[in-house]
């Protein structure tokens, strides 16, 4: 599984062991694997070519791995979900986002700058 996955699961998890007053979202699923592996998230935002891929085979799918009740036997201390783990995941997954805005930036700095200059 991708980090981002790993993370909205474990977060899930909390949050639903823990009957905390919140709900979970995952976003930037860029595949049906993915959206598979967090079937049951409280709420999934998904791009409409990725959601006519999972209508291919409606009910071909197993049954979603997170659901409060699974939740509850999570096996990970508070500690950990705000340890070391945790961090180094989302260090991960802000590293690439940021390296993903910087070239998209310089990528739409050139067509700019070609557009201005008459090179398209």
């Amino acid at each position: 599984d991708s980090q981002g996955v790993i993370l909205a699961r474990k977060i899930y998890n909390f949050i639903h062991k823990y009957n905390l007053p919140t709900k979970v979202m995952a976003a930037s699923i860029r595949n049906v694997e993915d959206a598979v592996a967090l079937a049951g998230i409280d709420y999934m935002v998904l791009s409409p070519l990725l959601i006519k891929a999972l209508a291919v085979e409606p009910g071909s799918f197993e049954p979603p791995v997170l659901t409060p009740e699974r939740a509850g036997g999570a096996q990970f201390s508070p500690q950990e979900i705000r340890g070391s783990e945790l961090g180094e995941c989302a260090e991960a997954l802000l590293e690439a986002s940021i390296r993903a805005s910087s070239e998209t930036t310089e990528k739409v700095e050139d067509i700019l700058a070609n557009t201005a200059i008459g090179n398209l």
